[in-house]
């Protein structure tokens, strides 16, 4: 027999000797969650964190992945299991926000510059940052 769940928001599991909270982490797309172990003093961070990779914005709400980030900064755990990349440890969530900072910033230099919303997909670039891991659909909404 196979159970479903569906939830808004957050969700508290408890199996067994384990806790599951399920956050909701909007910011990548908008039903973005991750999974808090804390007994295990780990984090599952779905798209919310792209280690070691470059990160695409696809249906992306910066400012919600900047909240999420903040959110995820705020647990004590020591490792994070992020869906692209390494597993890597709460340090590279100061990496991942600003990163998400330095790309508004450089789309609103875009804006007041007047550039075209192709211009701007062409000169806000940050791949050579990263290690080629090519992601199959690249797109930037401006």
């Amino acid at each position: 027999m196979s159970h479903r769940v569906v939830f808004t928001g957050d969700l508290t599991l408890r199996v067994g000797e384990h806790t599951f909270n399920l956050l909701h982490t909007p910011g990548h797309t908008p039903g973005q969650i991750a999974v808090h172990v804390p007994e295990e003093r780990v984090v599952f961070t779905g798209d919310t964190v792209f280690c070691e990779c470059q990160t695409w914005l696809m249906t992306s709400n910066v400012e919600k992945w900047i909240e999420s980030l903040d959110r995820l900064r705020s647990l004590d755990v020591d490792h994070l299991v992020p869906a692209h990349g390494p597993v890597t440890t709460p340090r590279s969530l100061n990496v991942q926000r600003a990163m998400r900072l330095e790309w508004k910033t450089a789309v609103a230099v875009a804006i007041a510059q007047r550039w075209s919303r192709e211009e701007t997909v062409a000169r806000v670039n940050f791949a050579d940052r990263f290690c080629a891991r090519p992601h199959p659909k690249v797109v930037l909404f401006v």
